[in-house]
């Protein structure tokens, strides 16, 4: 079954029961999304992906694929509705497909980010002649998906004698995934944009980066298409 459409259907048929129920069952299904993320096919994606390579080849002359790995937990769509409903906590995802996504949009920002710090003239990431593919697992190491607790102390309180901490549960994408995306070009001078690419996954795609999270490794040389 489809994680979104199973996720939504446990939560309406749980959403009218007491809290401290609820809560026990947002922990149950945390787990049950976790395993059952662990039986999608990702030879669908991979497929997909060698699709996508000849439609960018033809029309693009330099075309690399990367593959990153997460090093930690990793999370992006903090407000995506997989996840917010009823977790709290939102993750990317791609319903078609079955799996989390990092999409090409919070790639090519964060490139920018480091292409334009790097004192480079920036203008080229607001036209055609750059593009990423969205970013989706061909495989992972353990787990998939994994729960993850997040632990908000100031929640409708006046002042801080009032405090009490909420966990959260909620789900993010597990260590050791490898995510694979396409970058493409027309540009002359390739060699300070595929830096910016690596010093962009060094320094964390996503979410919460400043404690750890969302950061990848390069999973063997960028190959062309």
């Amino acid at each position: 079954m489809n994680l979104l459409s199973l996720s939504l259907k446990e939560w309406i048929e749980e959403i009218n029961r007491y809290d401290a129920v609820r809560d026990e069952f947002k922990r149950e299904l945390v787990e049950k999304l976790t395993l059952e993320s662990d039986k999608v096919n990702l030879n669908e994606v991979k497929e997909y992906y060698e699709e996508l390579k000849k439609g960018i080849k033809a029309n693009y002359p330099f075309c690399r694929v990367f593959k990153i790995k997460s090093v930690y937990r990793a999370t992006f769509g903090r407000n995506e509705i997989f996840g917010t409903i009823p977790f709290e906590v939102g993750l990317s995802f791609n319903w078609i497909f079955n799996v989390p996504v990092i999409y090409g949009s919070e790639i090519k920002g964060a490139v920018r980010y480091v292409y334009r710090s790097n004192k480079k003239e920036d203008s080229i990431f607001d036209t055609d002649r750059v593009g990423f593919t969205d970013a989706m697992p061909i495989a992972y190491t353990n787990h998939l998906l994994y729960p993850d607790v997040m632990t908000p102390h100031y929640t409708k309180v006046k002042n801080e004698a009032d405090v009490v901490p909420t966990p959260i549960v909620h789900l993010v994408v597990s260590s050791g995934v490898t995510f694979e995306f396409i970058f493409y070009t027309n540009a002359k001078n390739t060699d300070d944009l595929v830096s910016a690419i690596k010093d962009a996954i060094n320094l964390g795609i996503g979410a919460k980066t400043s404690v750890g999270y969302s950061t990848f490794e390069l999973s063997g040389k960028e190959e062309e298409c």
